[in-house]
């Protein structure tokens, strides 16, 4: 998926109806960390996992800029595209 003109790769299993749980890594992370933790919840969720850009070293941002508020940016555009509106912490 592009979104903002950044490429954003990401795994995604369990069925579609289900409530979503969406798995972000930290600094120099990838979304494969997290296939373990997918496996493990994909039979009662909807979960996902991406590279999120400036923080993967596969997603670098084209601006070399990274805020939280870009990140949150992304992040809702992110889950708009895959059809999640409604996001909790």
């Amino acid at each position: 998926m592009v979104i903002d003109g950044h490429r954003s790769r990401f795994l995604e299993a369990g069925a579609a109806n289900n409530p979503a749980l969406v798995f972000l890594h930290g600094l120099g992370g990838s979304k494969a960390q997290r296939r373990n933790m997918m496996a493990a919840f994909a039979e009662h969720y909807r979960v996902i996992a991406s590279d999120v850009p400036g923080l993967c070293i596969h997603a670098p941002l084209r601006d070399s800029h990274h805020t939280l508020k870009q990140l949150m940016g992304w992040l809702d555009r992110f889950l708009l595209r895959l059809g999640i509106g409604d996001a909790k912490s």
